[in-house]
């Protein structure tokens, strides 16, 4: 797998595209590649030899050599990972500012601070800092040193400081990011309850000037059969009159009639003078 992504990343610098890994922070994982890709071509050849045939016969050079790329190696695979958990804690707590601090020159830097460091770790047993016998021979076991600094400087620096860094870190994103969702959900529920004030207000105004508009038609509904009422009341009291003006005429037409001809005029209670 890491020798598939060390060939893409080496496509994509011919080629020239902008792929994923053209991305400053994936050269992490080109280190990270790089280091497993040697333990697997300088380091497990030998290692299955020596497990085959059972005695080293590669000479005492090969035999430190073989040590030193084996500590050198997984140090730096280790550190890799390392670097990559920093990278995503900065990222992930100050994402902007780190989004202008992650150049490429800071992210090479980190990598050979990485394999600089990898480097000071596997180098002490070649100068010196050894329990390896004088004498090498086919019977020889070719081991890594036993010298008890040794030991515990190799161990702390290649293995217990980063676990440790790794753990902090790790955590450290867990609960940013558990935060980051939390303030999240709550911005997306503020929202929401906003959203839905706004609709009822719109609702609610749209009733308001619904309910003005069909109590402006029911006024003038109101209006209008007040208006016929009055127009009917109007038109029989003219009637009336004119029924009134009718009788009074045709009673003022009998008493002339009635002198001239000199008849009996009977009272009445319809007949008025």
């Amino acid at each position: 797998m890491h020798i598939l992504v060390f060939i893409y990343y080496n496509i994509e610098e011919s080629i020239g595209s902008v792929g994923p890994l053209r991305i400053v922070q994936n050269f992490f994982l080109v280190s990270l590649a790089v280091a497993d890709l040697t333990v697997a071509v300088f380091v497990l050849p030998f290692n299955v030899a020596y497990n085959v045939i059972g005695k080293w016969i590669f000479g005492i050079h090969v035999c430190e050599m073989w040590l030193t790329c084996d500590i050198l190696c997984c140090t730096a695979s280790i550190l890799s990972l390392c670097a990559i958990a920093l990278d995503r804690y900065w990222a992930i707590t100050d994402p902007i500012n780190y989004a202008q601090k992650r150049t490429l020159k800071r992210v090479v830097v980190m990598i050979a601070m990485v394999w600089a460091v990898s480097v000071i770790i596997c180098l002490p047993p070649l100068f010196g800092w050894n329990d390896w016998p004088e004498e090498f021979n086919i019977n020889t076991p070719c081991i890594l040193t036993k010298a008890r600094g040794f030991v515990i400087y190799s161990s702390m620096g290649s293995f217990y400081v980063p676990l440790v860094i790794m753990t902090i870190v790790y955590i450290k994103i867990f609960f940013a990011t558990r935060r980051r969702l939390r303030e999240r959900a709550k911005a997306s529920k503020i929202n929401q309850i906003k959203s839905e004030k706004s609709k009822i207000r719109v609702d609610e105004d749209s009733v308001i000037s619904d309910s003005g508009q069909n109590g402006f038609g029911e006024l003038q509904k109101k209006n209008y059969t007040k208006g016929k009422k009055k127009k009917k009341k109007r038109r029989v009291s003219e009637s009336e009159k004119e029924n009134k003006s009718d009788e009074l005429d045709q009673n003022r037409i009998y008493k002339r009639t009635a002198r001239k001809k000199n008849l009996y005029l009977p009272k009445s209670s319809n007949l008025k003078n």
